[in-house]
């Protein structure tokens, strides 16, 4: 019986730390703007419009963290070769304790400087890339765009999907590439303290946004 105990608590906890890091990836309610602000496929939000609704919803105590993100699809190239990407940009008030915490080398990049960038080890690999190495990446919108980046840190989440898939940066040098102010993106991203209360705090602010959007 004990060890049965023992093996359920286990079992148990592995689940826990999973599902954390998977929380941890991204934000745990993301805010869109399903219909409106459609420029070039991409869907944007404005921070002005749900902000005071987000912050008159939640208690101060309730949330953790809450962000401006946009994800765009880009392609990065070195010299030698290149690979499709969703660059993540992120603004000021971005949580990156966890992507720090994954760091392999290098350091988080400095809000101020939009240039600088975090790749996974996987695709650091593929590329050839290290840290101080600098990238082109290419931004196919009507025009092509093209931006130069210098990666500071490597990281390896043990999330295949992730890793492969995603580059971390500034919000700000997407907002140049597509002409956005600097309150839009694609989404508000908010952690909250409580992970049980994603539901129920989702189903909250989707009603109280409703309601402001026909007011």
């Amino acid at each position: 019986i004990f060890i049965m105990i023992l093996s359920l608590a286990i079992v148990g906890g592995f689940k826990s730390e999973i599902a954390n890091k998977i929380y941890s990836l991204d934000s745990h309610i993301r805010v869109y703007n399903a219909a409106l602000g459609l420029d070039d496929n991409i869907y944007t939000i404005h921070t002005d419009d749900v902000m005071p609704v987000i912050r008159s919803t939640f208690a101060d105590d309730v949330v953790a963290n809450m962000s401006l993100i946009a994800d765009q699809s880009a392609i990065i190239k070195t010299a030698d070769d290149f690979k499709g990407i969703v660059f993540k940009g992120v603004d000021g008030n971005y949580d990156w304790s966890y992507i720090g915490s994954t760091l392999v080398s290098g350091r988080l990049p400095d809000r101020a400087k939009p240039e600088e960038v975090l790749i996974s080890n996987s695709v650091a690999k593929k590329l050839r890339i290290g840290v101080g190495d600098k990238i082109y990446t290419y931004f196919c919108n009507q025009k092509i765009k093209v931006r130069r980046v210098v990666v500071t840190g490597i990281f390896n989440t043990d999330f295949d999907d992730f890793d492969s898939n995603y580059l971390l940066g500034s919000l700000t040098l997407l907002q140049g590439v597509n002409g956005w102010s600097e309150n839009t993106g694609n989404y508000v991203g908010i952690n909250v303290k409580d992970t049980a209360q994603i539901p129920a705090l989702s189903y909250l602010l989707f009603s109280k946004l409703a309601a402001s959007a026909y007011n």
